[in-house]
């Protein structure tokens, strides 16, 4: 029996969970249906600054004003995620919504376009992507933790940190896992 849908969910790496691509990841599932899943990783930061990447966009990025690796799928994609202050009818010429006040936003729209109308902005390259039933499996096998993401999560100013302090907001026994350290061997 399939899950329910976790769009809008945040997947925290278990600390299990060794793969390089994913290992103290933290994603945003942006899609999740029964022909699979799609996301972006909050807290992997790249050496590409937010102006470099869209000309004219830089001043409506969060801080840090970076772009962010936001998986291994495709990793020429491009996929813009942002807040509208509220929405409007001029929002239609460079947003779609995704879920509550989460937007895509088109990067060849004219930046102007958002004055006054964007709050957080978050520019990724590539997804984590699922076909059907392989994250429900992975879920399953306990190398996903799944929780309720705050609005915040998206555009924490300290992607380093969001793994822990994600964690660290559970309750007992998740909270535990914050703590656990990155190289158990070390220790």
């Amino acid at each position: 029996m399939p899950i329910p849908s976790l769009q809008g969910q945040l997947l925290v790496a278990s600390p299990d969970l060794d793969d390089p691509n994913f290992k103290r990841s933290v994603i945003l599932i942006l899609e999740h249906t029964s022909e699979g899943a799609l996301g972006v990783t909050l807290n992997r930061r790249l050496g590409v600054s937010l102006e470099e990447a869209a000309k004219g966009w830089g001043i409506y990025g969060s801080e840090p004003r970076v772009v962010f690796d936001g998986g291994p799928v495709q990793r020429d994609a491009t996929i813009a995620l942002g807040r509208l202050h509220h929405p409007c009818v001029d929002s239609d010429a460079f947003a779609s919504p995704i879920l509550g006040d989460l937007v895509s936003i088109d990067l060849d729209a004219k930046p102007d376009l958002v004055e006054g109308l964007l709050v957080d902005l978050r520019v990724f390259f590539g997804y984590a992507g699922w076909s059907a039933g392989q994250l429900d499996a992975e879920i399953k096998d306990g190398g996903w933790i799944v929780i309720e993401a705050e609005p915040s999560d998206p555009w924490t100013e300290d992607p380093d940190l969001l793994w822990r302090s994600v964690l660290s907001r559970q309750g007992w026994p998740v909270a535990a896992f914050a703590g656990f350290p990155e190289d158990p061997g070390l220790n």
